[in-house]
């Protein structure tokens, strides 16, 4: 799996359509759809794990930071450190020049969803990789331009 916002359907894992569909759904007129939007709830946390972050930008509208808001169990149980309310730069190995941080500056940016395929970076030795779909979303005030980030991740045994 390529990480690009080039795909076609069969591309997508099929526990990872439910929350593109949602997204595709809600994208109309070629306005990102609103975080408030979307019902999340129906997502089984048992074979992902959502990934809410907020895209920190300066006043003139770059790119400063990414703080994880919400990140759901599976995950959360695999992550050694406390990760929402912490920028990523804070982190070793997610600031800058880091694969997490180049996808997340590549969908600041974007208007369109990414599929995306990651090194396992944890302390479970049961996995190898990730699967992802991200996808920008707007905010209360952000107007076109993206503010938050939401992924769904499943975990993979097998290697990219």
């Amino acid at each position: 799996m390529k990480n690009s916002s080039d795909f076609a359907l069969p591309e997508i894992p099929l526990d990872l359509r439910g929350l593109y569909f949602q997204w595709m759904s809600q994208a109309k007129d070629g306005q990102l759809p609103k975080l408030n939007a979307f019902d999340l709830s129906g997502l089984s946390e048992s074979s992902h794990s959502l990934i809410l972050t907020e895209i920190i930008r300066y006043p003139d509208g770059t790119v400063e930071d990414f703080e994880p808001v919400f990140i759901g169990s599976t995950l959360r149980d695999l992550t050694r450190e406390k990760m929402p309310g912490r920028r990523l730069s804070s982190f070793p190995g997610k600031g800058p020049g880091s694969d997490i941080w180049s996808l997340y500056l590549k969908m600041a940016d974007s208007r369109k969803p990414l599929l995306a395929s990651l090194p396992y970076v944890g302390p479970s030795p049961l996995y190898q990789s990730t699967k992802e779909i991200l996808l920008p979303l707007s905010g209360p005030n952000s107007g076109d331009r993206a503010q938050y980030v939401l992924a769904d991740v499943l975990l993979s045994a097998e290697p990219i």
